[in-house]
């Protein structure tokens, strides 16, 4: 597991796990509260953020403000969360 290096969003975890699966994605998780999957290339401002949930399953709320966050930060540094998913997933 790396953690992201090119963006940081307080109050949340973005990590690659090294033997994750394609498409490029990265984890953002709250610790003790909930984890989801948040793919790169299909966030965007158009569609939102791209995200399904990994724990707790069937969770359906995350505050508007952290989306909004993490989405900027994805469309900001997008070309470097690419290169690190190559660096650091061994899929």
């Amino acid at each position: 597991m790396g953690k992201v290096r090119a963006i940081q969003v307080a109050e949340v975890e973005w990590l690659f796990y090294s033997n994750d699966h394609p498409p490029p994605h990265f984890h953002v998780r709250k610790a003790g509260e909930w984890e989801i999957r948040v793919y790169v290339l299909t966030s965007n401002r158009v569609d939102g953020l791209d995200y399904e949930w990994v724990w707790p399953r069937g969770s359906t709320h995350i505050n508007g403000r952290l989306i909004r966050a993490l989405l900027r930060e994805i469309e900001a540094h997008r070309a470097e969360l690419l290169a690190e998913w190559e660096v650091k997933v061994d899929y």
